[in-house]
């Protein structure tokens, strides 16, 4: 069975990308009100997403918080 991503199947989308090959995806999310987070995995994400800055979370400001300790 396909699933079927219609725009009133969800509130937000939260896109794990910091490649500039996805702005159109962030434009047509952003037009429609579902935008919710750009989440880039490294600090060097496109310049294209600048306009989007606002949106991102960087992942490497998270590193300290997420990685894994052992006791």
């Amino acid at each position: 069975m396909a699933t079927s991503f219609r725009l009133d199947n969800y509130n937000q989308a939260a896109v794990i990308s910091g490649d500039g090959d996805f702005v159109c995806l962030y434009e047509f999310l952003k037009k429609n009100g579902k935008l919710g987070r750009i989440i880039a995995p490294a600090p060097g994400y496109s310049r294209l997403l600048l306009p989007y800055k606002s949106q991102i979370i960087d992942l490497s400001n998270l590193r300290t918080a997420l990685e894994y300790r052992s006791k």
